[in-house]
């Protein structure tokens, strides 16, 4: 039977002559088969993006301050927050292409955001602010 949907594709003559109906039957069954292919490909390939985003790590105190004033990471990464110390802290993104609060008061644990669209972020403790402040820079 492949032999038959191979020769009807191809264009080159078969051993034995199907009837139209058949080589039309044929060509939709090879079609349906390309078009699993195409979906299966495609999901493979948006199951293996993500896994080239980064989680990069930035402390949430152990004083007033974050880990760092400035971090760079590229969109789809996650940026993960590990509170330190034992002052209670928040954090929130006050400005940015997207805002809003990635974790309330708490004074241990973690919090992670995923950062999706380019551009600057201020992300501040309402705690301890104005001291309190970073900007993420996404590409």
């Amino acid at each position: 039977m492949f032999a038959r949907e191979v020769a009807t594709i191809s264009g080159r003559p078969s051993e034995d002559r199907s009837s139209p109906t058949e080589q039309q039957e044929a060509i939709q069954r090879m079609k349906r088969l390309i078009a699993v292919l195409v979906a299966v490909a495609a999901v493979a390939a948006a199951i293996a993006v993500p896994a080239f985003a980064a989680t990069k790590t930035v402390n949430v105190g152990p004083k007033i301050r974050f880990g760092t004033s400035r971090l760079n990471i590229k969109r789809g990464d996650t940026v993960k927050f590990q509170w330190t110390g034992k002052l209670p802290h928040n954090v929130r993104i006050s400005k940015g292409p997207q805002r809003g609060t990635i974790s309330r008061v708490k004074t241990k644990g973690t919090a992670s955001r995923r950062f999706t669209r380019a551009g600057t972020y201020t992300v501040v403790c309402d705690v301890h602010q104005p001291t309190m402040t970073m900007t993420i820079r996404v590409s």
